[in-house]
């Protein structure tokens, strides 16, 4: 009883130990509170330079590039969920502008502690069940030893009212050997 009780235990303690790491896009600002590592992702902005030809002329150059900037609209939410009966770390690198590296999970399941540590309280149980109802057997008498007992109480106190009678006629005791 208790192994398939462990067992159905186990596969669901061995369920709940995944991690979830989740990437998310998400509108700037924000309506609501961002629940994780908020990151500005860089996004590519068309950038224009304009500057004079010379120091004192009406004619301007212009020189069109491209610039990652992180986005004013958006960002990235990276959201970590840890499990039931596990440990977990999550490590996020950066690049320098700002984008995400690396995103990593490491962890250590508990699930082998917790599954060790039911298995030993169901053990524990069992056995105190099992001291239980031997005690109890134990406790129960026999009818028999009971009718006994009954008995004996009987012929003590019979032989403890001849040893008074004995002694109110001035005989010797019938049952010396009587006692309270």
């Amino acid at each position: 009883m208790f192994r398939s009780a462990i067992i159905v235990i186990s596969s669901a303690l061995l369920a709940a130990c995944g991690a979830n790491l989740t990437a998310s896009r998400v509108p700037l600002p924000p309506k609501d509170c961002l629940c994780g590592v908020v990151v500005r992702q860089p996004v590519p902005y068309s950038t224009y330079a304009i500057f004079p030809e010379t120091p004192d002329s009406k004619v301007f150059k212009v020189q069109a590039g491209k610039a990652m900037l992180p986005s004013e609209k958006e960002a990235y939410v990276l959201g970590y969920r840890g499990a039931l009966f596990s440990s977990h770390e999550l490590t996020v690198t950066l690049n320098p502008d700002g984008s995400i590296q690396e995103a990593k999970i490491t962890g250590d399941l508990q699930a082998a502690k917790a599954l060790d540590a039911i298995a030993k309280n169901a053990d524990t149980f069992a056995k105190t069940q099992k001291t239980l109802k031997e005690e109890e057997q134990k406790s129960q008498k026999d009818p028999l030893d009971t009718e006994n007992e009954s008995l004996k109480k009987e012929i003590k106190n019979m032989m403890l009212k001849a040893n008074k009678d004995a002694l109110e006629q001035g005989v010797p005791l019938p049952y010396p050997n009587a006692t309270n």
